[in-house]
């Protein structure tokens, strides 16, 4: 680009510039699903371990309970 007179149209400098920023986006939006999925996941396994440990608990108490 430091040749001033050889610059491309500007409707082809433009174009490009375009397609890299929706490159750019759709790279941004491909981390984000990913980034969403993973907390999704972590979300699922946490709740999981949550009703494991309350059953856990109410078998205890029932045990108790019925003794």
């Amino acid at each position: 680009m430091t040749d001033l007179d050889n610059l491309p149209d500007p409707d082809i400098f433009a174009n490009d510039i375009i397609e890299n920023l929706e490159a750019g986006i759709e790279s941004f939006k491909e981390i984000m699903w990913s980034i969403n999925t993973d907390r999704q996941r972590s979300r699922h396994v946490e709740s999981g371990c949550k009703h494991v440990l309350i059953a856990g608990v109410m078998q205890n108490s029932e045990a108790e309970f019925f003794k």
